[in-house]
């Protein structure tokens, strides 16, 4: 299993499926960094090439395959271009985790890694599993198969700060996680943390609310998984204001951790709320057209739950059982069915 960034999202996955599938499978997990490593990939697949089968967290590792040195390369090792690709096909496989490149000309770079160079590939949420089956120009995805939340290590701590008579005393504490650094060649904010987050909450305490801010910002401080629970026991509210997401991760991980959130509707949000924690998705961003909306909805909701402090145990209890339909149990296992038709 091909990571791209040790002790990263990626990487957190590729863990979890070594753990949970080594009874079946001989795994191990390998590292590559298509920025830093452009050149190498040729190289990368040479030594490892004992394996039954390569997967590829980061698809677009892939698309260095297309390169003039990667090509280059095959011509120099005495190999056939189309007989080479062709030959590893049958054993690289790989998945869709975000909505990058979907505008023509990124279906146009990235056709070869779903036609040409896997054997099979599946989408981390059912908006994307659409998405793709509804471009012609790719092949289907073979399944969806949502990304991996350890329950073993995000485990709910510290909930009695939630019960009315102990959060009514104290200033609420607004949680966002990610990179803040995050955008488009156009300077869209994609996580909205500059441009919606921040700014609302600030509105808010300047207009007297008594609120605290807690962000776990990459940018900033790398935090370990195992460093990610204490985060999630400190603040009340996990906020995402994403453009898009494949999934994201971070609101898995407050689900578990009991966590209330207000979100974007971006990846899974729709998929695995349950009834009260969906009326706190605020609406899509619309690449950055609906934004002003979304920061009139974002604060509205704040507020809202600020305004009714019971509905903060309310979210935190409907959280911790919603996440349990896809509990990694459950997803674990339709990794190795993925793996097992691939291997076939």
């Amino acid at each position: 299993i091909v990571a791209d960034v040790p002790n990263w999202a990626f990487d957190n996955i590729a863990k979890k499926l070594k753990k949970e599938l080594s009874y079946k499978y001989n795994i191990e997990i390998k590292y590559f960094n298509r920025r830093k490593e452009t050149d190498f990939l040729f190289e990368f697949i040479e030594e490892n090439n004992n394996y039954d089968l390569i997967h590829f967290l980061n698809r677009r590792i892939l698309l260095l395959m297309g390169s003039k040195t990667f090509q280059h390369k095959i011509k120099l090792s005495g190999q056939n271009i189309n007989e080479y690709i062709s030959k590893k096909k049958q054993i690289f496989t790989t998945s869709v985790n975000d909505h990058i490149d979907l505008d023509p000309k990124g279906i146009i770079e990235l056709k070869p890694i779903y036609n040409e160079y896997t054997k099979k590939y599946y989408t981390s949420n059912k908006k994307l599993f659409d998405i793709y089956n509804s471009i012609p120009e790719f092949k289907n995805p073979d399944c969806m198969i949502h990304d991996i939340c350890d329950e073993d290590i995000f485990v709910p701590i510290n909930l009695n700060r939630f019960e009315k008579n102990n959060i009514e005393k104290r200033p609420i504490v607004i949680g966002w996680v990610g990179n803040s650094t995050h955008s488009d060649e156009k300077d869209v904010d994609l996580k909205g943390f500059h441009s919606i987050i921040k700014p609302v909450i600030e509105e808010l305490i300047n207009e007297g609310y008594d609120i605290k801010e807690h962000y776990a910002n990459r940018n900033e401080k790398w935090r370990l998984p195992i460093e990610m629970p204490k985060y999630y026991s400190i603040i009340d509210l996990c906020l995402c204001a994403s453009i898009h997401e494949g999934t994201p991760l971070p609101i898995l991980e407050a689900m578990n951790c009991g966590v209330p959130i207000i979100t974007t509707d971006v990846g899974l949000v729709s998929e695995v709320f349950d009834r009260i924690q969906k009326e706190f998705i605020i609406g899509d961003r619309l690449n950055g057209q609906n934004d002003e909306n979304i920061k009139r909805n974002l604060k509205q909701k704040i507020m809202e739950l600020y305004n009714n402090r019971s509905l903060f145990e309310e979210l935190s209890k409907e959280n911790l059982q919603a996440i349990k339909k896809i509990d990694s149990k459950t997803t674990i296992k339709k990794f190795e069915n993925f793996f097992d038709s691939c291997l076939e």
